[in-house]
């Protein structure tokens, strides 16, 4: 094996850590996280996991699995605020950091056992004690010389596990994980090989190179390297955009009428945009949804003429939309809409798209979001959102005595 030291941090049930964290009272209460409409379980406590509820799981089905367990809605600017809090803790002990995702990042401490005068076992020892003086979450933590078997380790010994990949433990670490488990090949790929008799991680290090060329191309190869020690992904600060940037929110009121249900989702739109300029991103692929009062949903999507993140071409896009999509005579609970993030960035403006009209609505939607930050939120609006239904909103003061949703 190489010298590279690896870390992969991946924080326990986080969403259900961040609630607990603001509301301690639940720190014992069954506790569930909802998506944004309150459809599913987007995270649970480790209370809820041996009953068989997954992500993805129906609230009603969840419900009906845990009736004493408590269900609250996703808070996903708190998520973001503890995570941020947490990825700090990191960076300032290693100056190479990789946010993975809202809950894990990558770490190279390569080198810095030197520099600190500790091992490498009480180094990942010291950074998940100060996430969890600091900032108040629990961590698990994988190291290892690539990032193929720190994420791997990482899962080990969850939750609140720390173990480090050397090679004396190599082999048995290996042979004590399924084969779906390693960071590439997981449920999809995983039943496939075991058809072929490879069921551990071990199975699949020990086949030979070109069994897996011949398998899985480069991918299995890249893996199979990884799992020998061989670094072909190194840690990066490299940002990687997000796929698709989205907002949601169900009304206060239930409403039938289309120029409320039009303004909430002008609300949301409004809001989307915001964040496509202000990161730089752009979108090409729209889509929006309506949801009924009876929980079904109407929904529609289009491809926009080119990447964009004007407000004007986006908002009149998301009216089509909603002709197309909205029934008179229904009542809905809620609305959102979907941008994709186009990977190609800023479309090559030419004779049909004029840049100076681009750039001028990109201005004042900057303005528009920095005046909000400024004097608070509302301060400006688009006259289109000026029929924006109260949206259910999550008032914590009152979720310190009082549950929100509550399983019958």
């Amino acid at each position: 094996m190489s010298q590279k030291m690896i870390l992969h941090l991946d924080a326990d049930s986080f969403y259900v850590a961040a609630e607990r964290l603001a509301h301690p009272h639940l720190q014992h209460v069954p506790l569930a996280v909802l998506s944004s409409l309150d459809a599913f379980v987007i995270a649970r406590s480790y209370e809820l996991k041996p009953l068989g509820i997954k992500v993805g799981t129906p609230k009603w089905e969840a419900q009906s699995i845990a009736p004493n367990a408590l269900f609250i809605p996703a808070d996903f600017s708190r998520y973001g605020k503890v995570s941020r809090q947490m990825f700090q803790v990191v960076r300032d002990l290693a100056p190479l950091v990789e946010e993975y995702s809202i809950d894990e990042a990558f770490a190279d401490l390569s080198g810095l056992d030197t520099y600190y005068q500790k091992s490498a076992s009480e180094l990942c020892q010291l950074i998940k004690d100060r996430i969890q003086q600091q900032v108040g979450v629990t961590v698990s933590v994988g190291l290892a010389s690539t990032k193929t078997l720190a994420k791997l380790a990482s899962e080990y010994r969850k939750p609140n596990g720390l173990f480090v990949v050397t090679e004396q433990n190599l082999h048995a670490f290996l042979a004590d994980r399924a084969v779906h488990e390693i960071w590439g090949i997981g449920d999809k790929r995983g039943p496939k090989l075991k058809e072929k008799g490879v069921e551990t991680a071990l199975d699949f290090y020990q086949l030979p190179l070109e069994t897996v060329m011949r398998w899985m191309g480069k991918h299995g190869v890249d893996l199979w390297l990884e799992l020998h020690g061989h670094c072909i992904s190194p840690v990066t600060e490299t940002y990687a955009p997000p796929k698709s940037v989205s907002r949601t929110a169900n009304f206060e009121l239930k409403s039938a009428r289309p120029e409320v249900v039009f303004a909430a989702l002008s609300h949301h739109t409004a809001k989307v945009v915001a964040i496509l300029v202000e990161d730089g991103l752009f979108t090409r692929h729209l889509s929006i949804f309506l949801r009924r009062k009876d929980f079904t949903f109407d929904v529609a999507s289009c491809k926009l003429p080119y990447p964009t993140q004007n407000y004007q071409v986006i908002v009149a896009a998301v009216r089509n939309l909603f002709e197309q999509c909205f029934q008179r005579g229904v009542v809905y609970r809620g609305s959102g809409i979907v941008a994709a993030i186009d990977p190609n960035g800023a479309f090559d403006l030419d004779l049909f798209v004029e840049y100076e009209r681009e750039q001028k609505v990109a201005n004042l939607t900057q303005a528009i979001t920095q005046l909000n930050r400024k004097y608070g939120k509302g301060t400006m609006k688009y006259l289109c959102t000026m029929h924006h239904p109260k949206p259910k909103v999550r008032k914590d003061e009152q979720r310190l005595a009082l549950p929100i949703v509550k399983a019958q």
